[in-house]
């Protein structure tokens, strides 16, 4: 269908002019000059966020940690990049050299070598209860053992039956591992798949998140049965996600024990320090001789298509990932750069390692093709935000005045509920630390938070997250209050990291 015909000057002119404006918005009618202009623009706009790495040059620092700084295994320095390795919290895992730190119920222990996974010696279970369990640590009324709220934990054991366990059971429990936490009320308990009774040596795992207002948390190694000889060794306790294979400071591979041979905790590999030159444009660290560093890039962000992750240093590296499916051995370890192709069904994991001495490691891309290109330097505030889906803190750093972050109500004398706006929204409902926090109705009362009762993760994609507090007591029910950071050093902070 065509416009009629004009039938005036005036209709005629209009129509020319919408003929005119028509054809000068056609590609065609654009100068060669503007025509490259736009293509070299577009080429540019493509490339703009190719980098699924955040923070590769070391400019993000929310932790605020200073150059030759000591990461344990798994702890978090520069925004989102963690020390490699994990540590393995059963000080006594494998009984080769005593029992020491172990504690029983309803059966009697022994260490014997007649049996081992690892090293030459295991512990053996004599059951005389349905309540048949070994512990480390605290158990009822005894705390956190170690355990920090909000965390996520797997614990294992391997636990061999020479013919099925009999007697009076403990319903649920039996053959596995438990965990047991307390925010107040009561304990409530948690447990692993039971271990089929039958003759037989069977690694089982479990792995739990520690409730936000716990308390108290402990686990047990459980037989669960009134009679028969059960055997457990390869004990162990690492803050991940998934299965890993079994270590302690004397299985070699790089690992140690943190202090005692077989009465301390002990780590996959050495600690790793970092030492620096800060420089607003970013830089190099160097990771000290056994160390490493790793960033985990969400699923979402891994195309199933070639890939290459690159970087400037010395540093050795690699990428590779753990699926449902439990650990996935990571590959050797090679000179920068590293092409690839990801599944993309899972998370991806890089990591670089000091091999040899000390390495240098800076200028991290991980990207779609073959071939490296240049670093992609971004701004500032953007290389902060991508890092703040992740891990966000607030801090009082100077002056005299408190510094406001989230308000709400008092739902009693003696509790709050506060919604605290963030940058952006994060990767998952955040786990919260506070370091002397405050609560004030801005009238009268100003009262020291005391504990975190619960976290809410808000609306959807909405950039905060609200907290029920729990405090001293300040104020009245339904009136207004305010979270405050009282003084220099006051802090909180949210973390949805892996």
């Amino acid at each position: 269908m065509t416009d009629p015909a004009p039938s005036t000057m005036e209709e005629w002119i209009r129509a020319k002019n919408k003929e005119d404006a028509y054809t000068a918005r056609q590609p065609s009618a654009l100068p060669a000059a503007a025509s490259a202009l736009v293509a070299a623009n577009g080429a540019l706009l493509a490339a703009r966020n190719r980098n699924k790495l955040n923070n590769g040059s070391f400019r993000v620092n929310q932790r605020g940690i200073a150059t030759a700084v000591v990461l344990l295994p798994g702890r978090y320095g520069f925004d989102r990049w963690k020390a490699s390795g994990h540590e393995n919290l059963i000080t006594n895992p494998s009984a080769e050299t005593n029992t020491t730190g172990l504690s029983t119920n309803a059966c009697t222990l022994t260490r014997v070598n007649t049996w081992a996974s690892t090293g030459s010696w295991s512990y053996q279970l004599a059951l005389s209860g349905a309540n048949s369990f070994i512990h480390f640590g605290g158990d009822v009324g005894g705390g956190l053992n170690g355990f920090i709220p909000g965390r996520t934990y797997t614990a294992s054991m391997t636990l061999r039956l020479t013919a099925p366990l009999t007697g009076a059971q403990q319903p649920g429990l039996e053959r596995g591992i438990t965990l047991h936490t307390n925010t107040g009320a009561g304990y409530v308990i948690t447990a692993s798949t039971p271990v089929p009774n039958v003759a037989g040596v069977t690694r089982t795992s479990f792995t739990f998140t520690i409730p936000q207002n716990a308390n108290q948390a402990f686990i047990r190694f459980y037989a669960g049965h009134a009679a028969g000889t059960a055997w457990m060794d390869d004990l162990m306790v690492t803050e991940t996600t998934f299965l890993t294979p079994y270590f302690d400071g004397s299985t070699g591979g790089g690992a140690i024990w943190q202090g005692t041979a077989h009465a301390s905790i002990s780590q996959s590999q050495a600690s790793t320090t970092l030492t620096f030159t800060t420089a607003p444009q970013g830089q190099l660290v160097t990771i000290s001789d056994g160390g490493g560093l790793l960033q985990v890039i969400e699923r979402a962000d891994v195309q199933a298509e070639a890939s290459v992750f690159s970087w400037a240093g010395t540093a050795t590296g690699r990428t590779f990932t753990h699926d449902a499916a439990g650990y996935a051995a990571p590959p050797a370890l090679a000179a920068s750069p590293i092409t690839f192709t990801p599944g993309g069904l899972t998370d991806r994991i890089v990591e670089v390692r000091a091999v040899g001495g000390s390495r240098t490691f800076g200028l991290a891309q991980f990207e779609l093709g073959s071939v490296p290109t240049p670093f992609e330097r971004i701004l500032l505030a953007d290389d902060l935000r991508a890092c703040q889906r992740f891990f966000v803190r607030f801090v009082h750093v100077t002056g005299a005045d408190s510094a406001p972050l989230g308000s709400g109500m008092q739902t009693s004398t003696t509790a709050s509920a506060i919604m605290v706006p963030l940058p952006t929204p994060m990767r998952i409902r955040p786990f919260v630390v506070m370091t002397v926090c405050h609560v004030s109705d801005r009238v009268v009362h100003t009262t020291l938070v005391t504990l975190i009762n619960s976290v809410r993760g808000g609306l959807v994609g909405a950039a905060s997250v609200g907290l029920d507090l729990g405090h001293a007591s300040a104020g009245a029910q339904h009136r207004p209050a305010l979270l405050i950071l009282p003084a220099p050093g006051s802090a909180i902070s949210f973390d949805s990291e892996f």
